[in-house]
């Protein structure tokens, strides 16, 4: 998969987890259509896009908008957002992702959405967006936060987001204010205690403060991304881990990546290279088998993680977590 700007600007970005909690869902029945399984039917109902739930008044970024009606035309600037919006039982009419192509857990979740190329790593394309005709735009807080973006996108529709500064803000508020602006808050919070329920369930069971590294490998050595959602997974970062992104050592510095597991996205770098880096054999991971060398898309799973994300996130992992669990 190609990776545009678009993609660079999530990935390996600031992603904080917020204390796990228990599923509030109170389901005693199967997946609500259109959200994860986990999420419970009886949440995921509770609070429809009926008329009871409009007009209402949701914040954003840039202060608070008015929703007069129930949404039917929604356009979608951002992965993670469509996958809330999807989840919560919207239906697209465009869905943009920077002019990347779907990942493996969005592309069979779309139906009938187009589709479309309506933003860069700069600016929108205000004309194509209007020529789908919205009546709710949603929006990733780094596309919204663009020059001269809120004010164009607010003159055609109503337009949201996560109501703070943040350009990359935790995946739950993402879901929670999606959900709040399509009169599903009930819905959203569920699907957020299910996903935070199924996270903790896969890593129940490894030993308390075994540790983690999470890197990009390429020319320039071992760059650090931010692993926090691996957290929730009862996981905690090993000394060496830098969650604030801005830490890179040399790839003779191999020795210092002492996570007990050990995740590396190569990136134009092989395999082979990974395991040829100075030390790297000597190296906890590659001892007990705990090295897992990814593609793009777990690192946009796990740096830019939804509804549909985590999930697919939780297969990946799980054999590593099962090796964790058994040492």
């Amino acid at each position: 998969m190609k990776v545009t700007p678009a993609r660079r600007a999530v990935l390996f970005a600031t992603v904080v987890t917020l204390p796990l909690a228990a599923c509030g869902s109170g389901s005693s029945g199967g997946a609500a259509k259109g959200s994860p399984s986990g999420a419970g039917t009886s949440a995921s109902t509770a609070t429809g896009t009926s008329g009871a739930a409009f007009p209402r008044t949701v914040k954003t970024s840039y202060g608070s908008v008015r929703i007069p009606s129930a949404p039917r035309r929604i356009v979608v600037l951002g992965a993670q957002s469509a996958e809330a919006v999807l989840a919560l039982g919207g239906k697209p009419v465009a869905i943009d992702t920077g002019g990347s192509a779907y990942t493996p857990w969005l592309q069979d979740k779309v139906g009938d959405a187009a589709h479309q190329t309506l933003s860069d790593s700069k600016s929108v394309k205000v004309e194509a967006i209007a020529a789908d005709r919205p009546d709710l735009i949603v929006v990733a807080n780094w596309i919204m936060q663009l020059p001269g973006v809120a004010s164009r996108l607010r003159a055609l529709a109503p337009t949201v987001d996560v109501p703070e500064n943040s350009v990359n803000p935790d995946w739950d508020k993402v879901i929670e204010s999606t959900a709040d602006a399509l009169g599903k808050p009930a819905a959203g919070t569920a699907l957020v205690s299910s996903l935070k329920s199924r996270m903790a369930s896969a890593g129940k069971g490894i030993a308390p403060n075994t540790t983690y590294n999470w890197v990009r490998f390429d020319a320039q050595g071992w760059g650090m991304g931010n692993g926090s959602l691996l957290d929730s997974f009862g996981l905690k970062p090993a000394h060496s881990q830098n969650n604030s992104n801005t830490e890179v050592l040399s790839a003779e510095r191999t020795n210092e990546l002492t996570g007990d597991a050990l995740f590396v996205w190569a990136y134009g770098k092989t395999a082979a290279d990974v395991r040829a880096a100075p030390g790297a054999a000597q190296l906890p991971s590659v001892k007990k088998g705990t090295l897992q060398i990814v593609d793009l898309n777990f690192a946009l799973a796990l740096n830019s993680p939804g509804a549909y994300g985590i999930p697919w996130l939780i297969d990946q992992i799980r054999p590593t977590l099962a090796k964790l669990k058994s040492q």
